[in-house]
């Protein structure tokens, strides 16, 4: 019995985690006196089966529980199904549940061999899709996640038969198949009604099934995932029988059609039978031939392991063709950032082939497909109207000092070069800026910028700039309530399209990214954000915001980051798949891309912990029926076309002038900024020009003062 899990027997009994079950009992007797050959008591968990010289089972009870009678005749003439004596019951071990971990009230199909698969499917399935009704246990009534199909002997084939109707009706389950054996308890009795009695104990196959909504673990031996069946199963209209006469498998002819009932059994084993006679337990070791039905189980079940393996194979090499055709471009990574954390940016301390602490190194990332990867050059908010400027040249030096120094990258500043980087198998470094405060609220700044590589840049991090709005509060730096997006703003807008420079909506606020959307000539991006629909959080973009980003021709790179992506800090690969199915029902695959965002994250979903990983959840698009053209988009095509397209607008505005657009000084708030004036016509400094607003200005106005009392003093003299 499954500790922790519900519980159907047959097609009537529905135990939760916490139901008594029958104990079964290990001592089975008869009743006298014997009445029209039936036993009047019955037995807790199995329905007994009498076997007279036709060897048809006809309906008897079982026995109540006294002392075991001897039996009529010697046992070497005893053989099971023999004219002369019935099975009055049968028990088996209990087992321990073949899967450790599983949640409690997860439901368990108990079949047994003369279950109806009707009635259990039709509870089954009715569990399983929440159907109003038949919630029981507290469930929801969202259906529930996980269902074990337990059988042994003769029930395996049956097993295996629900397991596989659920799979065809549900979809999209994940499967986890234990095989194991089982010793089962048989009391036999004298049909004549004498006192004759035996107790049988056989070993017999057994087999358990989980099928899962969320994803299993892969690694685990008899894994395997969810699969489109319409290929082996081609169901018939109008046909709800289950028989083989209600499916048609293309394979051609089922490889056990030629076996006879003499054939030798597959697996046949010798089983062990301790008879009790008289007090006395006698063991009768004897070579059984397994029935046609069990010769068919074995082969199919072989034919079945070697399906999975030449699928499984063949999906994960679908994968990596695929990836090696249209291998990643990921949208943001901070590796720069704990390159800093981590070495202070010394670069001869380590070896990127292999970096222990990080998810990032050349190694994972030519493992993941990643071919072309944009770098963060990120400083902190707290360096906003510091230093910030200077933080940012650093960062950009030792993205392109490392992309320089290692053969393996290539630093790229067009779509040319990263199409050419593809060809000479390199991977291909852009340069992106993480927030607008580090060009501290300059126009020059943002070009020097751009000469030295940068290709994109988002408005704002988690505070405000001057001319932004963030989408985080977490700094009160220009707190604003309306005009997301300042003239000035606009005029950066502006500059970034004639640059040819991308602008990333990442971190900025709804009302600011509308803004930008509303003003921008060139197709924008979300470098590393996910729907809102989907986990709200303000990180992510709503639907509204999406169709937006749709007309504009822009992208979103689904972020991958836990919090992000379940609202939690526990995630798994199927979670990220919501995303990318929410946003393609949205606005389509054309639209979106993959942002990672490691290094920059600490929590990342389970089985997406590092960039090695990302072949792993093109796998589970595979699964819900992406085509390889929309995942080809996803991978690759479509940043190479917003790239393409901000630069063809660079390419109209070429002959432009650069923007001249100064910000407000009363805007800008800043004590530290020097603001340089022209000397007064007396040729003494203007008090305007020393720094304004800076801590030292008292010292100066004094320092002016007292040198006009001093010459006034002289004059005089």
């Amino acid at each position: 019995m499954f500790t922790g899990c519900g519980v159907v027997t047959g097609q009537s009994q529905y135990l939760t985690k916490d139901a008594v079950r029958p104990h079964p009992g290990l001592e089975m007797t008869r009743q006298n006196p014997v009445e029209n050959g039936t036993n009047p008591g019955t037995c807790s968990v199995y329905q007994e089966q009498t076997y007279g010289n036709s060897g048809q089972p006809a309906a008897v009870n079982a026995s109540s529980p006294l002392k075991p009678a001897p039996l009529s005749v010697p046992p070497r003439a005893l053989k099971l199904g023999q004219e002369g004596f019935k099975k009055v019951c049968r028990t088996e071990e209990d087992s321990p549940c073949p899967f450790p971990g599983l949640a409690s009230g997860v439901l368990e199909m108990r079949v047994k061999e003369g279950s109806k698969i009707r009635n259990l499917m039709g509870f089954a399935m009715a569990r399983m899709q929440g159907v109003e009704g038949v919630s029981a246990g507290g469930m929801s009534g969202g259906g529930l996640r996980q269902v074990v199909f337990t059988g042994s002997g003769r029930a395996v084939t049956k097993t295996i038969t629900c397991a596989e109707i659920m799979k065809r009706k549900v979809g999209a389950l994940h499967q986890l198949t234990k095989l194991r054996y089982k010793v089962v308890k048989e009391v036999w009795e004298s049909s004549e009604g004498g006192t004759s009695e035996m107790t049988v104990h056989r070993t017999v196959p057994s087999i358990s099934i989980l099928l899962s909504k969320d994803p299993l673990d892969p690694l685990e031996p008899g894994y395997q995932p969810p699969e489109t069946l319409s290929a082996l199963w081609e169901e018939k209209e109008g046909v709800e029988s289950v028989s083989p006469t209600a499916c048609k498998r293309p394979l051609g002819p089922l490889p056990y059609s030629s076996v006879t009932q003499s054939s030798r059994p597959l697996g046949a084993s010798r089983l062990t039978e301790q008879h009790v006679y008289a007090g006395h337990t006698l063991h009768h070791k004897k070579r059984r031939t397994f029935s046609f039905r069990m010769q068919s189980l074995g082969r199919l079940m072989i034919l079945s392991f070697l399906w999975h393996f030449t699928s499984g194979y063949t999906e994960r090499q679908r994968v990596q063709d695929l990836m090696s055709r249209y291998p990643l471009i990921d949208g943001h990574n901070d590796l720069p950032l704990q390159l800093r954390i981590l070495h202070n940016n010394r670069l001869s301390q380590i070896d990127l082939h292999n970096v222990s602490k990080v998810a990032t190194d050349i190694t994972r990332l030519n493992a993941g497909h990643v071919q072309a990867q944009v770098f963060s050059a990120y400083v902190m908010c707290g360096a906003q109207d510091k230093d910030a400027v200077r933080l940012t040249m650093e960062q950009i030096d030792v993205i392109r000092r490392m992309c320089t120094e290692y053969e393996d990258f290539e630093l790229v500043t067009s779509t040319q070069e990263l199409k050419n980087s593809q060809l000479r198998h390199k991977i291909a470094c852009l340069i992106s800026i993480e927030g607008g405060h580090s060009i501290d609220s300059s126009l020059p700044a943002l070009r020097m910028f751009y000469q030295l590589g940068v290709r994109s840049m988002s408005l704002t991090h988690t505070c405000n700039t001057p001319w932004a709005e963030s989408s985080s509060k977490l700094y009160n730096f220009y707190q604003r309530k309306h005009n997301s997006l300042t003239h000035f703003g606009k005029a950066v807008v502006d500059e970034m399209n004639r640059l040819g420079m991308i602008v990333d909506l990442s971190h900025t606020s709804w009302d600011t990214a509308q803004a930008v959307l509303n003003h921008s000539r060139a197709p924008v991006i979300f470098s590393h954000s996910s729907s809102y629909t989907v986990c709200n959080h303000s990180r992510n973009v709503p639907d509204w915001l999406l169709l937006e980003l749709k007309k504009k021709q822009g992208l979103i790179m689904v972020n991958l980051y836990s919090q992000f992506i379940s609202c939690g800090n526990e995630a798994n690969i199927s979670h990220v798949a919501d995303h990318f199915d929410h946003i393609k029902k949205m606005i389509g695959a054309e639209s979106i891309g993959i942002g990672g965002d490691f290094e920059g994250a600490v929590r990342f979903p389970q089985g997406l912990e590092d960039v090695s990983k990302y072949p792993a959840l093109i796998q589970e698009l595979l699964r819900r029926n992406w085509t390889e053209n929309e995942l080809a988009d996803v991978l690759r095509r479509n940043f190479i076309r917003v790239f393409e397209m901000v630069e063809r607008v660079r390419d109209r505005l070429s002959l432009g002038r650069p923007s001249e657009v100064q910000i407000p000084l009363e805007v800008v708030q800043n004590p530290c900024r020097l603001v340089l004036r022209p000397p007064n016509p007396r040729g003494m400094p203007s008090v305007k020009s020393v720094l304004s607003g800076a801590p030292h200005r008292t010292q100066s106005l004094l320092t002016v003062i007292i040198a006009l009392l001093l010459s006034n003093l002289c004059m005089t003299k």
